[in-house]
């Protein structure tokens, strides 16, 4: 355990770059590129609201909060998983051409898809916090 955590260790650089890769091409077409990663919840958040608080009246306050509170984990933890088990596969050109550890390429699989569960998650607790109180010392 600890080896492998020196292996890692030495080949950080790797690991930040197949992140970096990662999230460069996941939203390289996109036109917001990375604020997707930010807007993509709050339409969600939006688009929960509306169907369980003024369509099915759930009783409960910022159910749909609660509900996309959970759901992000469990969406980031199934995206690592399956990125993660094809990334070698998928890497194959630089596996054959390079002398690394083969660990490096499914933890930045995961690395990608924990950065953006992080941009996304900062962005329901931004909709989730109430800042009146914040305010109330302006």
């Amino acid at each position: 355990m600890i080896a492998n955590l020196r292996v890692l260790w030495r080949y950080r650089d790797l690991l930040r770059g197949l992140v970096q890769r990662d999230l460069r091409v996941k939203y390289k077409g996109s036109v917001l590129g990375i604020g997707w990663s930010l807007a993509h919840p709050l339409v969600v958040a939006a688009v929960y609201t509306l169907a369980f608080k003024f369509i099915l009246r759930v009783p409960i306050e910022n159910f749909a909060l609660y509900l996309l509170s959970g759901m992000l984990p469990w969406t980031a933890f199934t995206a690592s998983l399956g990125q993660s088990t094809g990334s070698i596969v998928d890497n194959v050109g630089l596996v054959r051409k390079v002398a690394f550890p083969r660990m490096v390429l499914p933890l930045g699989a995961i690395g990608s898809q924990f950065t953006q569960f992080a941009f996304m998650y900062a962005a329901l607790l931004a909709v989730d916090v109430d800042i009146r109180p914040l305010m109330a010392g302006l």
